[in-house]
């Protein structure tokens, strides 16, 4: 039986996976058909790129919209970020620009699209991201209200990053959701 378990939840696991990849893919497809609608006559809503994807400075338009996300200007933060994951989405920015989309989100306490965002930042092999999207995970269903589901990302969080920086904070969060 416990086999069978552990079997279990390696498939879930493994699934979780998959769907997160997925919600990645639907996301890029969905990005790319917005950047498309663009160059058909639609009116951008965020800052045009005026050089071709092969001259595009990622590392500068990552800062400019890290800089845009300090200083709380969310919504252009967002078009920035996802315009980096639209034009790089293989750089070694990208799964830094998923997770300031999420922590966008967060910032405009819109709870739910945070959480879709911060779980497409797990599906990026080796992240340095990683534990801080675990947290935020947490931490949106917190601000959701979902304490059963805030205490099982706790928990996940603490068995799959137990040396990240956040573990006293995860320990506390969960000792205050008992």
């Amino acid at each position: 039986m416990d086999s069978l378990r552990a079997g279990q939840e390696e498939l879930r696991k493994h699934q979780r996976g998959i769907e997160n990849k997925v919600a990645l893919l639907e996301d890029q497809v969905a990005r790319f058909e917005e950047r498309m609608k663009k160059f058909v006559g639609g009116s951008p809503t965020t800052k045009e790129v005026t050089t071709r994807p092969g001259e595009y400075e990622i590392e500068s338009a990552y800062k400019a919209a890290l800089q845009d996300y300090r200083d709380r200007e969310y919504g252009q933060a967002i078009g920035e970020f996802s315009e980096i994951l639209m034009v790089a989405p293989e750089s070694e920015w990208a799964d830094n620009a998923q997770y300031w989309i999420g922590e966008c989100y967060y910032g405009l306490g819109n709870y739910e699209q945070a959480l879709k965002e911060f779980r497409k930042v797990l599906s990026y092999p080796e992240s340095e991201k990683d534990d801080d999207a675990s947290f935020k995970i947490a931490l949106c269903y917190i601000k959701l209200g979902d304490d059963e589901m805030a205490r099982e990302a706790l928990r996940k969080f603490l068995e799959d990053y137990p040396e990240s920086e956040y573990v006293p904070r995860a320990l506390k969060l969960l000792e205050e959701l008992r």
